[in-house]
């Protein structure tokens, strides 16, 4: 849990460094821009954030919670 907190930290810090034009720009030349990995990047973690609250309930379902 530490690593994932300091790895969003470490994001938002050189996020801040750039300028909003900057987010167009690809990672990778022909690869995704900034904003569209974000994009993705946060989608995929609400995707398992979701699995992970589905398998909570039904855990908690069986055990009679």
């Amino acid at each position: 849990r530490n690593a994932i907190l300091e790895s969003k930290k470490e994001i938002i810090y050189e996020l801040n460094k750039k300028d909003d034009s900057d987010l167009y720009q690809p990672i990778i030349e022909d690869f995704s821009t900034i904003y569209e990995t974000i994009h993705g990047h946060l989608q995929h973690s609400y995707y398992h954030i979701g699995q992970i609250a589905t398998i909570r309930k039904l855990i908690e379902k069986s055990i009679g919670k």
